[in-house]
């Protein structure tokens, strides 16, 4: 037997609902007789109050806090995000296919394009006063701008590509041994490793092509068949002990041994670019004064706007 479809499903789907603008204060029309909105707003906040309270608490709260605090949107600015964020999801979504993005999460759904332009705008103009107010309060200090700077320019502003030739360290032995006959062996190995990366590199410094040598000897298989190019460095890549290491290495020298949570690396930085703080940190000032909060402090935002009120329904 076939589930009974729910009643509200059923008047849906039978009835013919036609979209278009209604006076002030009226919600519907059915069959020719208005439905206010007081009726149809009375039915909402006794039988569906409790889904969609919360987010009405939450815009009227800001509303009023924006209005205290000399803040507002114009509606072209809430209509510009409004149209870029469709834009955004027609081009990600449905491959640029408008017609389609409407038909599916619009027409399918029930809805009208004005309808839905009218509830996310309204959502928008929230957003986008929550996003003001929180720009009001902003303070950018001086260590904001210096971590942006080394987040988007590298360490002291210093940028790099590198190579290199990398010696894993195996500790392989079938024999049993005691905690200090391992560690012995543990240590031979390590050192054996070292010397033979000394080795290769004196052949480099000698006139050995650094390519040729990654090549024949490096065991970093993803960049051994690129002669060693690892391409631009990331930080802590190979490790706490590269990491303390590689930053001293000076361009067009073969590096020291230098140890990884792998094994040893000989390194040689191809490309560099620096750029001073000073020749930046006013743009990075300004990037980091209107950047989108982030959600958490959104979210911590209207938490404290709910802690200022008691409410009772």
């Amino acid at each position: 037997m076939r589930a009974a479809l729910p009643i509200a499903f059923l008047i849906v789907a039978s009835s013919q609902i036609e979209h278009r603008s209604l006076p002030d204060g009226i919600a519907a029309e059915i069959d020719g007789k208005p439905v206010s909105a007081g009726e149809y707003g009375d039915w909402l906040a006794r039988y569906r109050g409790d889904l969609h309270f919360a987010e009405f608490l939450e815009g009227r709260l800001v509303r009023e806090r924006a209005a205290a605090e000399g803040v507002s949107v114009t509606p072209e600015e809430v209509a510009t995000a409004l149209e870029a964020e469709i834009a955004e999801r027609v081009e990600n979504a449905f491959r640029g296919e408008r017609d389609r993005w409407v038909e599916s999460e619009i027409t399918r759904r029930g809805r009208s394009l004005e309808s839905f332009r009218r509830e996310r705008g309204h959502d928008l103009e929230t957003e986008l006063l929550v996003r003001k107010m929180l720009w009001k309060e902003r303070t950018v200090t001086e260590e904001d701008v210096r971590a942006r700077w080394e987040e988007k320019h590298g360490r002291e502003g210093r940028r790099f590509r590198f190579r290199h030739i990398l010696l894993e360290v195996r500790y392989v032995g079938d024999a049993p041994m005691n905690p200090e006959e391992r560690d012995r062996k543990r240590r031979e190995v390590e050192e054996e490793v070292r010397q033979r990366s000394l080795a290769i590199r004196a052949e480099v410094v000698g006139g050995l092509d650094f390519a040729h040598a990654a090549r024949a000897f490096s065991d970093d298989a993803p960049t051994r068949e690129a002669g060693g190019d690892a391409g631009e460095y990331s930080p802590f890549r190979y490790g706490p002990l590269f990491e303390a290491e590689i930053w001293k290495v000076e361009k067009g020298r073969v590096s020291d041994p230098i140890r990884s949570n792998r094994g040893w690396h000989l390194v040689e930085i191809t490309e560099e670019s620096r750029t001073p703080l000073e020749s930046v940190s006013d743009e990075i000032r300004r990037e980091l004064e209107i950047r989108a909060p982030f959600v958490h402090e959104v979210q911590a935002f209207l938490a404290t706007l709910r802690s200022t009120v008691t409410v009772v329904r």
